[in-house]
């Protein structure tokens, strides 16, 4: 019952972290890094361990999100989805 209201608890930080856009990837990697953590080493610290893993990830999955967003916008402006 403890791992079922760890991983609601996580999901809810995911929610929250992932409100601005641009924190998804990063956000995402933190709940990964904090299941396994969780499910591995059988550790309490549900939330430090998603802020932990969220600080670890944060520029790289940033530079990676901001790279994605622009091949996006790239590729809808070539379908001709969006005008500019």
């Amino acid at each position: 019952m403890e791992k079922t209201f760890d991983m609601i608890a996580l999901s809810i930080l995911w929610l929250i972290c992932c409100i601005p856009l641009v924190t998804v990837g990063a956000s995402t990697t933190a709940l990964y890094y904090a299941v396994n953590k969780s499910w591995k080493q059988d550790n309490g610290y549900i939330a430090s361990a998603f802020f932990h893993g969220f600080r670890m990830s944060f520029k790289p999955a940033l530079g990676l999100w901001i790279l994605i967003g622009a091949m996006t916008f790239v590729f809808q402006l070539i379908m001709g989805i969006i005008s500019a």
